[in-house]
């Protein structure tokens, strides 16, 4: 299998097919700060909110899939780890935040009916 190109670990893989798409984003925009809802890569944006998450968890001494050799990889990117409200990785305001929760309450309501 290893002479067919198997791979072995998905998660891993995964992985570093976004931090790939990551490098293609900051070579696009010049950073690394993806929208939460970037519309060109909605799984890139979510993969970069997980990273942050999964940072914050390392931090706190809980589990976590962050790796100090995946931190040493968005670091050498220039990856931003905390992102303030009104920051270009985060909505643009208080009320765009409020209002794309009441936007997930509204889907979440309608996917119960």
């Amino acid at each position: 299998l290893d002479d067919i190109g198997f791979c072995w670990d998905m998660h891993s893989a995964l992985w570093e097919e976004r931090l790939q798409e990551l490098i293609a984003y900051k070579a696009q925009h010049g950073d690394c700060n993806v929208r939460c809802h970037y519309s060109k890569n909605p799984q890139l944006a979510v993969w970069v909110k997980y990273q942050r998450r999964q940072y914050k968890l390392l931090q706190e001494s809980k589990p976590s899939n962050m790796t100090h050799e995946r931190i040493g990889k968005l670091n050498k990117l220039g990856f931003v780890w905390h992102c303030r409200p009104g920051s270009s990785a985060s909505s643009n305001s208080n009320s765009s935040s409020s209002n794309n929760i009441s936007n997930d309450k509204k889907r979440m309501n309608h996917n119960m009916d």
